[in-house]
Protein backbone atom coordinates (compact mmCIF):
# COMPACT_ATOMS: atom_id res chain seq x y z
CA UNK A 1 0.00 0.00 0.00
CA UNK A 2 1.41 3.77 -0.92
CA UNK A 3 1.87 6.34 2.10
CA UNK A 4 -1.34 8.08 2.53
CA UNK A 5 -1.14 11.48 0.88
CA UNK A 6 -2.52 13.65 4.03
CA UNK A 7 1.23 12.67 5.07
CA UNK A 8 2.52 15.52 2.72
CA UNK A 9 -0.88 17.84 2.01
CA UNK A 10 -4.48 17.34 3.36
CA UNK A 11 -7.30 19.71 1.92
CA UNK A 12 -10.47 19.55 3.73
CA UNK A 13 -13.58 20.61 1.75
CA UNK A 14 -16.44 22.78 3.17
CA UNK A 15 -19.27 24.53 2.01
CA UNK A 16 -18.97 28.43 3.57
CA UNK A 17 -21.41 31.56 3.27
CA UNK A 18 -24.67 29.85 3.13
CA UNK A 19 -27.66 31.20 4.66
CA UNK A 20 -28.85 29.19 8.06
CA UNK A 21 -31.42 31.70 9.31
CA UNK A 22 -34.50 31.71 7.60
CA UNK A 23 -36.30 35.22 7.05
CA UNK A 24 -40.38 34.93 8.45
CA UNK A 25 -42.55 34.67 6.03
CA UNK A 26 -45.86 37.44 6.81
CA UNK A 27 -48.74 35.19 6.61
CA UNK A 28 -51.34 34.96 9.11
CA UNK A 29 -51.95 33.18 12.20
CA UNK A 30 -55.60 32.01 13.47
CA UNK A 31 -56.36 31.24 17.16
CA UNK A 32 -58.58 28.52 17.78
CA UNK A 33 -60.26 26.02 20.06
CA UNK A 34 -60.51 23.46 17.90
CA UNK A 35 -59.37 20.31 19.35
CA UNK A 36 -57.26 19.01 16.59
CA UNK A 37 -54.90 21.24 17.08
CA UNK A 38 -52.31 19.75 19.29
CA UNK A 39 -51.45 21.54 22.51
CA UNK A 40 -47.86 23.35 22.11
CA UNK A 41 -47.45 23.50 18.85
CA UNK A 42 -48.38 25.33 15.68
CA UNK A 43 -49.54 23.89 12.54
CA UNK A 44 -48.61 25.32 8.75
CA UNK A 45 -50.21 24.70 5.76
CA UNK A 46 -49.21 25.66 1.99
CA UNK A 47 -53.30 25.61 0.79
CA UNK A 48 -56.69 25.28 0.94
CA UNK A 49 -57.13 21.61 0.47
CA UNK A 50 -54.95 20.82 3.10
CA UNK A 51 -56.86 22.81 5.37
CA UNK A 52 -60.02 21.06 5.04
CA UNK A 53 -58.79 17.87 5.11
CA UNK A 54 -57.20 18.71 8.54
CA UNK A 55 -60.13 20.89 9.59
CA UNK A 56 -62.92 19.83 7.59
CA UNK A 57 -64.82 21.33 4.67
CA UNK A 58 -67.43 22.95 7.48
CA UNK A 59 -65.19 23.65 10.22
CA UNK A 60 -64.48 27.70 10.74
CA UNK A 61 -60.97 27.15 10.33
CA UNK A 62 -61.96 26.08 6.51
CA UNK A 63 -64.18 29.05 6.29
CA UNK A 64 -61.49 31.81 6.84
CA UNK A 65 -58.96 30.19 4.86
CA UNK A 66 -61.11 29.57 1.84
CA UNK A 67 -61.20 33.62 2.07
CA UNK A 68 -57.91 34.32 3.07
CA UNK A 69 -56.57 32.10 0.25
CA UNK A 70 -58.94 32.94 -2.09
CA UNK A 71 -57.75 36.99 -2.00
CA UNK A 72 -55.43 37.69 -4.99
CA UNK A 73 -53.59 41.09 -4.71
CA UNK A 74 -53.64 43.65 -8.05
CA UNK A 75 -50.45 42.54 -9.47
CA UNK A 76 -51.55 38.97 -9.33
CA UNK A 77 -49.97 37.64 -6.09
CA UNK A 78 -51.63 35.38 -2.94
CA UNK A 79 -50.96 34.04 -0.11
CA UNK A 80 -48.79 31.18 0.42
CA UNK A 81 -49.27 30.15 3.58
CA UNK A 82 -51.43 30.19 6.65
CA UNK A 83 -50.83 28.88 10.47
CA UNK A 84 -53.21 27.70 13.13
CA UNK A 85 -52.88 27.91 16.85
CA UNK A 86 -54.62 26.79 19.94
CA UNK A 87 -56.44 28.81 22.41
CA UNK A 88 -58.41 26.75 24.51
CA UNK A 89 -60.28 28.81 27.35
CA UNK A 90 -60.70 25.82 28.96
CA UNK A 91 -58.98 22.97 30.46
CA UNK A 92 -58.59 20.14 27.14
CA UNK A 93 -57.81 15.94 27.45
CA UNK A 94 -54.75 14.80 25.85
CA UNK A 95 -56.12 13.50 22.49
CA UNK A 96 -54.76 11.52 19.73
CA UNK A 97 -56.54 12.05 16.02
CA UNK A 98 -55.63 9.64 13.97
CA UNK A 99 -55.03 9.64 10.41
CA UNK A 100 -57.65 9.95 8.06
CA UNK A 101 -59.53 7.14 5.88
CA UNK A 102 -56.64 4.39 6.59
CA UNK A 103 -58.24 1.23 6.15
CA UNK A 104 -61.82 0.41 5.34
CA UNK A 105 -64.48 -0.86 7.38
CA UNK A 106 -64.50 -4.20 4.94
CA UNK A 107 -61.08 -4.62 5.97
CA UNK A 108 -61.96 -4.31 9.95
CA UNK A 109 -64.43 -6.23 9.69
CA UNK A 110 -62.12 -9.41 9.05
CA UNK A 111 -60.40 -9.00 11.96
CA UNK A 112 -60.90 -11.52 14.72
CA UNK A 113 -57.92 -11.66 16.67
CA UNK A 114 -56.05 -9.00 16.64
CA UNK A 115 -54.21 -6.78 19.61
CA UNK A 116 -53.26 -3.00 20.27
CA UNK A 117 -51.40 -1.19 22.89
CA UNK A 118 -52.39 2.53 24.24
CA UNK A 119 -50.27 4.65 27.01
CA UNK A 120 -52.98 6.63 28.67
CA UNK A 121 -51.50 9.16 31.54
CA UNK A 122 -48.47 7.38 31.80
CA UNK A 123 -49.77 3.87 32.01
CA UNK A 124 -49.70 0.96 28.69
CA UNK A 125 -53.03 -0.82 28.51
CA UNK A 126 -52.20 -4.47 26.41
CA UNK A 127 -55.83 -5.73 25.02
CA UNK A 128 -55.21 -8.61 23.03
CA UNK A 129 -58.06 -10.69 21.32
CA UNK A 130 -59.91 -8.06 20.02
CA UNK A 131 -62.67 -9.38 17.27
CA UNK A 132 -64.47 -6.90 14.68
CA UNK A 133 -66.22 -9.40 12.70
CA UNK A 134 -69.82 -8.60 14.14
CA UNK A 135 -69.47 -4.58 13.31
CA UNK A 136 -71.52 -2.73 10.89
CA UNK A 137 -69.91 0.49 11.42
CA UNK A 138 -67.14 2.64 12.29
CA UNK A 139 -68.71 3.74 15.56
CA UNK A 140 -69.38 -0.07 16.18
CA UNK A 141 -65.77 -1.06 15.91
CA UNK A 142 -64.81 2.38 17.95
CA UNK A 143 -66.76 0.75 20.91
CA UNK A 144 -65.14 -2.41 20.86
CA UNK A 145 -62.16 -1.32 21.33
CA UNK A 146 -63.45 1.37 24.16
CA UNK A 147 -65.13 -1.41 26.14
CA UNK A 148 -61.56 -3.36 25.66
CA UNK A 149 -59.17 -0.33 26.81
CA UNK A 150 -61.51 0.46 29.54
CA UNK A 151 -61.92 -3.08 30.50
CA UNK A 152 -58.14 -3.70 30.79
CA UNK A 153 -57.78 -0.93 32.78
CA UNK A 154 -60.30 -1.62 35.25
CA UNK A 155 -61.67 2.17 35.39
CA UNK A 156 -62.76 4.59 32.53
CA UNK A 157 -59.72 5.53 31.18
CA UNK A 158 -60.08 6.92 27.67
CA UNK A 159 -62.59 7.50 25.11
CA UNK A 160 -62.16 5.95 21.37
CA UNK A 161 -65.04 7.48 18.88
CA UNK A 162 -65.01 7.85 15.07
CA UNK A 163 -64.96 11.29 13.85
CA UNK A 164 -67.15 11.36 10.77
CA UNK A 165 -66.76 14.77 8.96
CA UNK A 166 -62.81 14.28 9.46
CA UNK A 167 -62.87 10.17 8.82
CA UNK A 168 -60.82 9.40 11.23
CA UNK A 169 -60.62 7.63 14.73
CA UNK A 170 -60.08 9.54 18.20
CA UNK A 171 -58.94 8.75 21.11
CA UNK A 172 -59.02 10.65 24.09
CA UNK A 173 -57.93 10.90 27.76
CA UNK A 174 -60.51 10.76 30.54
CA UNK A 175 -58.87 12.95 32.23
CA UNK A 176 -58.44 17.18 31.62
CA UNK A 177 -55.22 19.72 31.91
CA UNK A 178 -51.36 19.38 31.94
CA UNK A 179 -51.05 15.73 33.76
CA UNK A 180 -53.62 14.47 30.89
CA UNK A 181 -50.96 12.62 28.55
CA UNK A 182 -51.35 9.92 25.77
CA UNK A 183 -49.03 8.49 23.19
CA UNK A 184 -49.30 6.70 19.80
CA UNK A 185 -50.70 3.61 19.80
CA UNK A 186 -48.86 0.30 19.13
CA UNK A 187 -49.98 -3.45 17.89
CA UNK A 188 -51.18 -5.29 15.07
CA UNK A 189 -53.84 -3.25 14.84
CA UNK A 190 -52.91 0.39 15.51
CA UNK A 191 -51.95 0.59 11.91
CA UNK A 192 -55.50 -0.25 10.57
CA UNK A 193 -56.81 2.55 12.79
CA UNK A 194 -54.76 5.17 11.78
CA UNK A 195 -53.11 5.83 15.15
CA UNK A 196 -49.87 4.92 15.16
CA UNK A 197 -46.64 6.49 14.79
CA UNK A 198 -46.07 5.55 11.29
CA UNK A 199 -49.48 6.43 9.41
CA UNK A 200 -48.92 10.05 7.91
CA UNK A 201 -51.43 12.21 9.34
CA UNK A 202 -51.91 11.26 12.80
CA UNK A 203 -51.90 13.97 15.26
CA UNK A 204 -50.99 13.68 18.82
CA UNK A 205 -51.72 16.37 21.18
CA UNK A 206 -51.25 16.04 25.36
CA UNK A 207 -53.82 17.87 27.66
CA UNK A 208 -53.63 21.52 28.83
CA UNK A 209 -54.85 23.75 31.27
CA UNK A 210 -57.09 26.65 30.40
CA UNK A 211 -55.14 29.62 28.45
CA UNK A 212 -55.86 32.92 28.15
CA UNK A 213 -55.60 34.46 25.10
CA UNK A 214 -52.52 36.06 25.42
CA UNK A 215 -50.62 33.04 27.11
CA UNK A 216 -51.75 31.69 23.55
CA UNK A 217 -50.25 33.80 21.82
CA UNK A 218 -46.98 34.46 23.43
CA UNK A 219 -46.67 30.71 23.64
CA UNK A 220 -47.15 30.42 19.66
CA UNK A 221 -44.49 33.25 19.45
CA UNK A 222 -42.55 31.09 20.87
CA UNK A 223 -42.63 27.98 19.88
CA UNK A 224 -42.37 29.78 16.01
CA UNK A 225 -42.26 33.46 15.36
CA UNK A 226 -43.05 32.60 11.22
CA UNK A 227 -46.00 35.21 11.39
CA UNK A 228 -46.96 38.63 10.90
CA UNK A 229 -50.24 38.96 11.52
CA UNK A 230 -52.98 37.28 14.05
CA UNK A 231 -56.54 37.09 14.85
CA UNK A 232 -58.61 34.99 17.20
CA UNK A 233 -61.64 32.58 16.08
CA UNK A 234 -62.26 32.32 20.07
CA UNK A 235 -63.67 35.28 22.61
CA UNK A 236 -60.87 37.31 23.77
CA UNK A 237 -63.07 40.54 24.47
CA UNK A 238 -62.10 40.84 27.90
CA UNK A 239 -58.07 40.54 27.14
CA UNK A 240 -58.00 42.80 24.14
CA UNK A 241 -56.22 45.45 25.78
CA UNK A 242 -53.44 43.02 27.59
CA UNK A 243 -53.23 41.32 24.20
CA UNK A 244 -53.01 44.85 22.24
CA UNK A 245 -50.20 45.73 24.80
CA UNK A 246 -47.92 42.61 23.86
CA UNK A 247 -48.39 43.66 20.04
CA UNK A 248 -47.05 47.70 20.68
CA UNK A 249 -44.44 45.66 23.06
CA UNK A 250 -43.22 43.12 20.49
CA UNK A 251 -42.29 46.89 18.44
CA UNK A 252 -43.81 46.51 14.84
CA UNK A 253 -43.52 42.67 14.36
CA UNK A 254 -46.65 41.39 14.45
CA UNK A 255 -50.33 42.97 13.26
CA UNK A 256 -53.25 42.16 15.15
CA UNK A 257 -56.63 41.90 12.75
CA UNK A 258 -59.00 42.13 14.86
CA UNK A 259 -63.52 42.28 14.17
CA UNK A 260 -65.52 44.72 15.18
CA UNK A 261 -68.92 46.17 15.64
CA UNK A 262 -71.61 48.77 15.08
CA UNK A 263 -71.74 48.25 19.23
CA UNK A 264 -68.11 47.15 20.31
CA UNK A 265 -66.37 49.90 17.56
CA UNK A 266 -66.16 53.08 19.32
CA UNK A 267 -65.28 51.77 22.93
CA UNK A 268 -62.99 49.04 21.46
CA UNK A 269 -60.94 51.71 19.37
CA UNK A 270 -61.14 54.49 22.47
CA UNK A 271 -59.47 51.20 24.58
CA UNK A 272 -56.91 50.63 22.33
CA UNK A 273 -56.46 53.49 20.58
CA UNK A 274 -52.29 54.47 21.76
CA UNK A 275 -51.92 50.48 21.22
CA UNK A 276 -49.10 49.77 18.04
CA UNK A 277 -50.38 47.47 15.39
CA UNK A 278 -53.68 47.12 16.12
CA UNK A 279 -56.22 46.79 13.02
CA UNK A 280 -59.70 47.40 13.93
CA UNK A 281 -61.55 46.10 11.15
CA UNK A 282 -65.66 46.33 11.18
CA UNK A 283 -67.18 42.71 9.95
CA UNK A 284 -65.88 39.13 10.95
CA UNK A 285 -65.99 38.46 7.31
CA UNK A 286 -63.83 41.10 6.41
CA UNK A 287 -60.78 40.42 9.14
CA UNK A 288 -58.62 38.19 6.95
CA UNK A 289 -58.29 40.27 4.12
CA UNK A 290 -55.71 42.35 5.88
CA UNK A 291 -53.95 39.46 6.84
CA UNK A 292 -54.08 38.14 3.65
CA UNK A 293 -52.84 41.11 1.96
CA UNK A 294 -50.12 41.26 4.21
CA UNK A 295 -49.45 37.27 3.37
CA UNK A 296 -49.64 38.27 -0.32
CA UNK A 297 -46.82 40.59 -0.55
CA UNK A 298 -43.28 39.48 -2.60
CA UNK A 299 -40.74 41.66 -1.09
CA UNK A 300 -38.21 40.11 -3.97
CA UNK A 301 -40.18 41.81 -6.74
CA UNK A 302 -39.89 45.91 -7.51
CA UNK A 303 -42.49 48.20 -6.67
CA UNK A 304 -43.76 45.03 -3.83
CA UNK A 305 -44.98 47.59 -1.45
CA UNK A 306 -49.11 47.35 -1.00
CA UNK A 307 -51.69 50.25 0.00
CA UNK A 308 -53.92 48.46 2.12
CA UNK A 309 -56.54 50.72 0.79
CA UNK A 310 -58.48 49.99 -2.46
CA UNK A 311 -57.55 46.05 -1.82
CA UNK A 312 -60.51 44.24 -3.29
CA UNK A 313 -62.20 40.64 -2.34
CA UNK A 314 -64.83 38.49 -3.92
CA UNK A 315 -67.42 36.89 -1.61
CA UNK A 316 -67.31 39.78 1.22
CA UNK A 317 -70.76 41.84 2.25
CA UNK A 318 -70.28 45.80 2.21
CA UNK A 319 -70.12 46.37 6.02
CA UNK A 320 -70.36 50.79 4.74
CA UNK A 321 -72.05 52.23 1.97
CA UNK A 322 -72.98 55.89 3.35
CA UNK A 323 -70.75 58.90 3.73
CA UNK A 324 -72.23 59.39 7.45
CA UNK A 325 -70.91 56.01 9.03
CA UNK A 326 -68.02 56.24 6.15
CA UNK A 327 -67.09 59.67 8.26
CA UNK A 328 -68.04 57.94 11.70
CA UNK A 329 -65.38 55.08 11.18
CA UNK A 330 -62.25 56.92 9.10
CA UNK A 331 -62.08 59.32 12.37
CA UNK A 332 -62.17 56.58 15.15
CA UNK A 333 -59.66 54.05 12.41
CA UNK A 334 -61.77 51.27 11.90
CA UNK A 335 -61.56 49.69 9.01
CA UNK A 336 -64.26 48.56 6.64
CA UNK A 337 -65.12 47.21 3.06
CA UNK A 338 -67.21 50.39 1.74
CA UNK A 339 -69.19 51.01 -1.13
CA UNK A 340 -69.07 53.96 -3.75
CA UNK A 341 -70.90 54.54 -7.03
CA UNK A 342 -69.92 55.33 -10.40
CA UNK A 343 -71.75 55.22 -13.86
CA UNK A 344 -74.88 53.65 -12.07
CA UNK A 345 -72.82 50.99 -11.01
CA UNK A 346 -71.87 50.13 -7.01
CA UNK A 347 -67.34 49.18 -6.72
CA UNK A 348 -66.38 48.09 -3.06
CA UNK A 349 -63.20 47.83 -2.03
CA UNK A 350 -61.09 48.17 1.78
CA UNK A 351 -61.06 51.29 3.42
CA UNK A 352 -59.10 53.11 4.87
CA UNK A 353 -55.99 50.57 5.83
CA UNK A 354 -55.02 52.27 8.89
CA UNK A 355 -53.87 51.32 12.41
CA UNK A 356 -54.54 52.09 16.16
CA UNK A 357 -51.11 53.67 17.69
CA UNK A 358 -48.19 56.04 16.10
CA UNK A 359 -47.50 54.09 12.71
CA UNK A 360 -50.73 54.54 11.36
CA UNK A 361 -50.57 52.97 7.54
CA UNK A 362 -50.63 49.38 7.54
CA UNK A 363 -48.79 48.94 4.04
CA UNK A 364 -45.89 51.49 6.17
CA UNK A 365 -46.14 49.23 9.27
CA UNK A 366 -45.52 45.86 7.34
CA UNK A 367 -42.58 47.50 5.48
CA UNK A 368 -41.10 48.25 8.60
CA UNK A 369 -41.58 44.64 10.19
CA UNK A 370 -40.16 42.96 6.86
CA UNK A 371 -37.01 45.08 6.99
CA UNK A 372 -36.26 44.76 10.33
CA UNK A 373 -36.68 40.84 9.89
CA UNK A 374 -34.62 41.44 7.11
CA UNK A 375 -31.74 43.23 8.78
CA UNK A 376 -31.45 41.00 11.52
CA UNK A 377 -31.90 37.62 9.27
CA UNK A 378 -28.96 38.91 7.18
CA UNK A 379 -26.86 39.82 9.76
CA UNK A 380 -27.37 36.62 11.81
CA UNK A 381 -26.45 35.04 8.64
CA UNK A 382 -23.35 36.90 8.39
CA UNK A 383 -21.94 36.49 12.14
CA UNK A 384 -23.07 32.43 11.60
CA UNK A 385 -20.56 32.14 8.47
CA UNK A 386 -17.73 33.99 9.87
CA UNK A 387 -15.50 32.10 12.66
CA UNK A 388 -15.05 35.57 13.95
CA UNK A 389 -16.18 39.51 13.13
CA UNK A 390 -13.33 41.41 13.84
CA UNK A 391 -14.33 44.58 16.54
CA UNK A 392 -12.35 47.19 13.70
CA UNK A 393 -13.07 48.77 10.21
CA UNK A 394 -13.03 45.30 8.38
CA UNK A 395 -15.41 44.06 10.58
CA UNK A 396 -17.46 47.16 10.19
CA UNK A 397 -17.22 47.02 6.93
CA UNK A 398 -18.83 43.54 6.98
CA UNK A 399 -21.86 44.58 9.15
CA UNK A 400 -22.67 47.96 6.48
CA UNK A 401 -22.35 46.16 3.43
CA UNK A 402 -25.15 43.01 4.95
CA UNK A 403 -26.81 46.08 6.02
CA UNK A 404 -26.41 47.48 2.59
CA UNK A 405 -27.60 44.55 0.64
CA UNK A 406 -31.23 44.64 2.59
CA UNK A 407 -31.44 48.73 2.05
CA UNK A 408 -31.13 48.22 -1.88
CA UNK A 409 -33.85 45.27 -1.80
CA UNK A 410 -35.93 48.04 -0.04
CA UNK A 411 -35.13 50.37 -2.34
CA UNK A 412 -36.18 48.20 -4.98
CA UNK A 413 -39.69 46.85 -3.82
CA UNK A 414 -40.80 50.61 -2.32
CA UNK A 415 -40.27 49.89 0.94
CA UNK A 416 -37.67 52.93 1.43
CA UNK A 417 -38.92 55.52 -0.69
CA UNK A 418 -36.47 57.86 -3.20
CA UNK A 419 -37.31 61.25 -3.92
CA UNK A 420 -39.81 61.89 -1.72
CA UNK A 421 -40.36 65.67 -0.83
CA UNK A 422 -39.23 66.51 3.09
CA UNK A 423 -41.06 69.42 4.94
CA UNK A 424 -39.28 71.49 7.02
CA UNK A 425 -40.12 69.18 10.82
CA UNK A 426 -39.09 66.54 8.59
CA UNK A 427 -35.57 67.93 7.84
CA UNK A 428 -34.95 69.42 11.46
CA UNK A 429 -35.67 66.42 12.96
CA UNK A 430 -33.53 64.38 10.60
CA UNK A 431 -30.65 66.73 11.55
CA UNK A 432 -31.28 66.30 15.50
CA UNK A 433 -31.41 62.86 15.63
CA UNK A 434 -28.64 62.00 13.47
CA UNK A 435 -26.16 64.87 14.03
CA UNK A 436 -26.06 65.82 10.66
CA UNK A 437 -27.23 68.88 9.02
CA UNK A 438 -27.35 67.50 5.19
CA UNK A 439 -28.60 64.17 6.07
CA UNK A 440 -31.56 65.19 4.99
CA UNK A 441 -30.83 65.84 1.51
CA UNK A 442 -29.34 61.92 1.76
CA UNK A 443 -32.37 60.86 2.26
CA UNK A 444 -34.81 63.32 -0.27
CA UNK A 445 -32.52 62.14 -3.06
CA UNK A 446 -31.59 57.65 -2.27
CA UNK A 447 -34.09 57.49 0.23
CA UNK A 448 -32.08 56.84 3.34
CA UNK A 449 -29.11 57.73 5.51
CA UNK A 450 -26.67 54.88 7.43
CA UNK A 451 -24.25 55.27 10.22
CA UNK A 452 -22.63 52.37 12.14
CA UNK A 453 -19.56 52.92 14.20
CA UNK A 454 -17.89 49.96 16.74
CA UNK A 455 -18.53 50.40 20.41
CA UNK A 456 -17.19 49.21 23.33
CA UNK A 457 -19.58 47.92 26.09
CA UNK A 458 -19.44 46.17 29.73
CA UNK A 459 -21.90 43.13 30.01
CA UNK A 460 -22.05 40.87 33.54
CA UNK A 461 -18.38 42.59 34.01
CA UNK A 462 -16.80 41.67 30.85
CA UNK A 463 -15.47 44.07 28.21
CA UNK A 464 -17.42 43.37 24.50
CA UNK A 465 -17.98 45.10 21.49
CA UNK A 466 -20.78 45.80 19.21
CA UNK A 467 -22.07 47.86 16.31
CA UNK A 468 -24.15 50.21 17.15
CA UNK A 469 -26.00 51.23 13.53
CA UNK A 470 -28.32 54.34 12.86
CA UNK A 471 -30.48 54.35 9.83
CA UNK A 472 -33.12 56.51 8.97
CA UNK A 473 -35.04 56.35 5.68
CA UNK A 474 -38.20 57.86 3.83
CA UNK A 475 -41.37 55.40 4.14
CA UNK A 476 -43.27 54.18 1.17
CA UNK A 477 -46.61 56.07 1.83
CA UNK A 478 -49.16 55.90 -0.90
CA UNK A 479 -51.53 58.47 -2.43
CA UNK A 480 -54.98 58.02 -1.11
CA UNK A 481 -57.32 60.91 -2.25
CA UNK A 482 -56.96 62.85 -5.97
CA UNK A 483 -58.04 66.68 -5.77
CA UNK A 484 -57.77 68.35 -8.89
CA UNK A 485 -58.90 71.40 -10.73
CA UNK A 486 -60.79 71.09 -14.10
CA UNK A 487 -60.69 74.67 -15.47
CA UNK A 488 -62.53 75.32 -18.44
CA UNK A 489 -61.34 78.56 -20.93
Amino acid sequence: MAIPQTKYINIISGIGGTSQVSQRDLMGRIFSDNAVLPYGSVVEFTGLDSVGTYFGLTSDEYKIAEQYFGYVSHSGNKPQKISFALHSATAMAARLYGAPKVASLAYLTTLTNESITVSIDGTEYAVTGIDLSAETSFAGVANVIETAINTEAGDTVADFAYDADLSRFVLTSATEGELSTIGFATGDLSSALGISEANIGAVLSNGSDAQTGLEALSGSAEISNNFYSFTFLTDVSSEEESIAAWVKAQNVRYMWSLAVTELTANTTASTLGDYDGVGLTLGEDVVFLPMAIAAAVNYDLPNASVDYMYQQASGITTTVDNQVEQEAYDAIRVNYYGTTQQGGGLVSFYQDGKLLGDIVSMGVYANEAWLKDALFTNILNLRLSLDSLPANETGLAYVKASIQEVIEKAQNNGVISIGKTLDSAQKAYIGQITGDKSAWQAIQSVGYWLNATIEKYTESGIEKYKVSYLLVYAKGDSINFVDGKDILI
